[in-house]
């Protein structure tokens, strides 16, 4: 295996992660009081801010790697999971339901 190979399975392993860490938020946005999602030890707003932090650097890591579609693909859930913050930080049930439903439509979720 070469070292561009081992950098793509990383940014893929990365990518997963990702995903995974947004498909586990969702769950508990769901399964969870919004009041109870406020008063949670890391906000979801933060947990947002560490997934676009990654997910910027899959966007620099990209074109090295012929990947820019894959590191544009993330862009809708990361959107998506910041204003799933923003809906609970502001307590507004009917913008949390909103984002929820969005991410239920997304594929790989």
């Amino acid at each position: 295996m070469t070292h561009i190979d081992t950098a793509r399975q990383l940014f893929v392993d990365l990518q997963s992660k990702v995903m995974g860490e947004i498909s586990a938020m969702l769950r508990t946005a769901k399964l969870t009081s919004i009041m109870d999602l406020a008063d949670e030890a890391e906000t979801f707003t933060e947990s947002a801010e560490e997934l676009e932090h990654f997910s910027k650097v899959t966007h620099t890591l990209a074109p090295m790697l012929g990947f820019e579609a894959k590191a544009a693909a993330l862009e809708p859930y990361i959107d998506a999971v910041k204003r799933l913050g923003q809906a609970i930080d502001n307590g507004c049930s009917d913008s949390l339901g909103a984002v929820i439903a969005e991410l239920d439509d997304l594929p790989y979720i």
